[in-house]
């Protein structure tokens, strides 16, 4: 097995800061959350308790039956936890570029980002921030099924250690948090918000109240994705909204979203928008990778 070494980086990443991020608004559920304003993690996000629930990264891959992709996270999830288990998982926190300049770079990784969804974002976490250079993941060596290498075992400790890939000019650095992520860009909390008018036209009142919700220090009217485990070994990926009738008089009773500028409508009823259509039921198995020794699931669509 080969030696674990820790990369030591001097620089010290605060608990809170600012970074950039890629939205797929063309998910209807992605803009639904950026309309709002932010993002939450798995860990900081305990509505559902004792449930899994899969980041917000995660759940995407999963609704877009991008096995491969999921397969891959998996086992460089399996190397997170047997070796640097103090770091923050992918499959459960947020992750985002840590600079402009890394965000740039992220254009050239095949088309999947469009530089008019790039926004300015500022996270905030209670725990150390995981540092990684992505190149590591990018430009990780595959066989022919796209699953990774064995012989790129190596590479995927470098990676947790947050040392940077020598085979690329510059760093891409990602941050990963358990924490909350804003979306700073009014232009793209515009056009998300545009966007979900239209998916959910029924829902536009309740989605003012769940905007006005963060001005209020209240967490309302997120989409929250958990995993339901079913009998043979059958799996489906749902979601839920967060609402209690607390906060939302809270909302209808105050002023702060009159002062914002966001409508609340005191006689519409408040509609949470259907959800059904993003639900993906998938199968799980578990295998043996024998030369990565270690087990891991296998998702199957």
């Amino acid at each position: 097995m080969p030696l674990e070494i820790e990369y030591v980086d001097s620089a010290v990443i605060p608990q809170e800061g600012r970074g950039y991020v890629y939205l797929k608004l063309e998910h209807p559920l992605v803009s639904w959350e950026t309309a709002i304003g932010c993002f939450y993690s798995a860990e900081v996000d305990s509505y559902l308790d004792n449930i899994k629930r899969p980041s917000f990264w995660l759940a995407n891959a999963i609704y877009y039956k991008d096995s491969k992709r999921v397969a891959n996270e998996i086992i460089i999830e399996s190397v997170r936890r047997g070796k640097y288990p103090h770091k923050k998982s992918r499959l459960e926190g947020i992750y985002f570029f840590g600079d402009l300049d890394s965000a740039k770079k992220g254009l050239s990784w095949g088309g999947h980002f469009q530089v008019d969804n790039l926004s300015e974002v500022f996270y905030h976490t209670k725990h150390e921030v995981t540092k990684c250079d992505a190149n590591w993941i990018t430009f990780a060596e595959h066989d022919a099924n796209g699953t990774i290498k064995w012989d790129y075992y190596d590479s995927l400790l470098k990676y947790w250690a947050g040392e940077p890939c020598p085979k690329c000019d510059f760093p891409v650095w990602e941050y990963i948090i358990d924490g909350v992520l804003s979306i700073l860009s009014p232009k793209i909390k515009t056009k998300a918000y545009e966007l979900t008018i239209k998916n959910f036209p029924k829902s536009k009142n309740f989605l003012h109240f769940a905007m006005a919700a963060p001005h209020y220090e209240l967490n309302v009217g997120h989409i929250v994705p958990f995993i339901e485990k079913k009998p043979n070994n059958e799996c489906q990926l749902a979601y839920i909204i967060k609402i209690k009738d607390e906060d939302i008089a809270t909302i209808k009773h105050g002023n702060k979203a009159q002062q914002l500028g966001i409508p609340i409508f005191q006689d519409v009823p408040l509609v949470t928008p259907d959800l059904t259509p993003y639900n993906q039921s998938f199968r799980i198995s578990e295998k043996t990778l024998s030369e990565w020794q270690i087990r891991c699931l296998s998702i199957h669509f």
